[in-house]
């Protein structure tokens, strides 16, 4: 089987590994059944990723897959493993169980009850895809210049044509022609390279906001791959495991968002919420106030500061919060928070 660089498997295998930590929580079969519920769909999405990512950086698929890979609403993940299976760039078990995990997924999702199998048969994947795609000396195999030319346009019969005529060129001709199509390929892969903008962001923004958790997460996994050092697309990956009862996937986004903006409020105050829900509201306290050293005016961190001291029986001490309060937002905390009511 042919690869790519070593470089480009890792850059593949980065979404498996970003889970590792629900894998490796599968594996010991000790979560309650609503966490084993989520980290198979945790891994599951991370198989379906890098998957479509060694799909991408394969030198030898089609461009125009290549470039439609990693968007589900564009090439579907069944398609994903068909492409992999041409190029025997995965097994056949490996893409049957990949397949069985991705339905294991839907069906949680529609709400079907946990099967004694499912976390076994995720991290079985999770493992496998691991082996499969990290396997030294796999050689790279670039794209050969008329192949490319193909690619970019359809081969009608004048293109055939210039085909045979190309054998006869000199080869000063054939390195212009290589060298022109070689600047084609870099500018495309510039063009990949490059963010779509802050649209891939709002989008999952949008999202969130209507409540589509697992649509939003698929935006903010692609927004965070292309901007690693964003700790925003981690902060709304915390909340969204957060309001789907996944703590500790929660955990791990809000870990990488405090080391990449310790100082920023949102993180501090999204862990003092996720803190509460965890029945953890003494220490909920100290991250709100943390928050607001950083931000005295989030509201944010002034309703979860409030909503953390009566979780922690402290009510005189959260009326002497009220009284602090910027003006601005002292009415709306009057009443008893509801923490989802906050992003």
């Amino acid at each position: 089987m042919e690869a790519g660089t070593g470089e480009d498997q890792d850059s593949a295998l980065r979404p498996l590994r970003n889970v590792a930590s629900a894998t490796a929580s599968l594996r010991t079969g000790t979560l309650p059944e609503s966490e084993t519920r989520a980290a198979v769909v945790q891994v599951a999405a991370a198989v379906e990723m890098s998957l479509r990512r060694l799909l991408r950086d394969y030198p030898s698929a089609a461009l125009q897959v290549r470039l439609r890979a990693l968007a589900p609403d564009e090439l579907r993940a069944d398609e994903v493993l068909a492409e992999l299976r041409q190029h025997d760039q995965i097994s056949i078990e490996l893409a049957a169980a990949v397949h069985d995990l991705l339905e294991v997924r839907q069906r949680l999702r529609d709400g079907a009850p946990l099967s004694s199998h499912d976390a076994t048969l995720a991290y079985h994947v999770a493992d496998r895809l691991e082996h499969e795609a990290s396997r030294p000396n796999r050689p790279s195999a670039p794209a050969p210049a008329l192949a490319l030319e193909e690619e970019l346009r359809p081969l009608s019969s004048s293109s055939r044509q210039r085909r045979g005529r190309l054998s006869n060129i000199s080869d000063n001709t054939r390195i212009a022609v290589g060298g022109g199509l070689a600047a084609i390929l870099v500018a495309l892969a510039i063009w990949w390279a490059i963010p779509r903008g802050e649209s891939m962001l709002d989008e999952g923004i949008a999202l969130f906001g209507t409540g589509a958790y697992e649509e939003a997460a698929s935006y903010f996994w692609r927004y965070a791959e292309s901007h690693p050092e964003d700790p925003t697309p981690r902060l709304y990956l915390a909340r969204i495991h957060r309001r789907m009862a996944r703590p500790e996937l929660a955990v791990a986004q809000l870990d990488t968002a405090l080391t990449l903006a310790p100082n920023d409020a949102d993180v501090h105050a999204e862990l003092g919420f996720l803190l509460i829900d965890t029945r953890r509201p003494a220490e909920a306290v100290e991250r709100f106030r943390a928050a607001l050293t950083h931000d005295s005016q989030s509201e944010t961190a002034w309703a979860g500061l409030v909503a953390a001291l009566r979780a922690d029986g402290r009510p005189e001490e959260s009326e002497r919060v009220l009284e602090l309060a910027p003006p601005s937002i002292r009415d709306r905390l009057a009443a008893p928070t509801d923490t989802t009511a906050f992003p």
